[in-house]
Order: C-alpha cells, then sequence, then structure tokens
C-alpha cells in the first residue's frame, strides 16, 4: 500500500518514552566534534592536527576515557548508546 510512516532506522520505543537512542559511531562522532570545537587544534613540529585525532593517536586510553564520560554526559540529556548506556526501564 503506502509507505510507512515511520523513518528507517527511527526508535519509535525511545520516541514514546522520551529519550533518544543513536549508535557507538554516532556519539563517537559527536565527542570528536566537541573535542575539536572545544579545544584548539594541536601543533606539531609546525604542523596541526585535528584534536580529537591527536589525542586518539597518542593516547587512545585517555580517548576511550573520555569517551566514556562523554556517553554519562549524555544520559543526562536523556540520549543513550546502543551497547554502551541503557535507557530506564519501566516499572
Amino acid at each position: 500500500m503506502g509507505e510507512s510512516i515511520f523513518q528507517v532506522g527511527f526508535d519509535h520505543e525511545a520516541h514514546t518514552q522520551g529519550y533518544q537512542m543513536i549508535t557507538e559511531y554516532e556519539a563517537l562522532e559527536r565527542y570528536d566534534d566537541m573535542l575539536d570545537e572545544c579545544y584548539e587544534d594541536p601543533k606539531i613540529c609546525g604542523m596541526s592536527y585535528c584534536t580529537s585525532r591527536a589525542l586518539k593517536e597518542v593516547d587512545p586510553i585517555a580517548y576511550r576515557c573520555g569517551f566514556s564520560d562523554y556517553t554519562a554526559h549524555l544520559e543526562e540529556d536523556n540520549i543513550y548508546v546502543e551497547g554502551i548506556t541503557e535507557p530506564p526501564k519501566d516499572s
């Protein structure tokens, strides 16, 4: 008949419960964007690099710890990352 009223990738349950689900890839993109917007690009031997890329390459543990903190802060805005954070269960 007609097309579905729901978009591909649209999470109807999340929408009706007032939260948003995003993929880990989307969360990593948001985290990288936040790092790049909040900090100046580091310069190494006169060359500039994206902050997110530099942190990821130079100190991957600090990058992952920061990402973990970032996803925890997303929860405060009712944004949950598939496979990492879980929305509250209905009681």
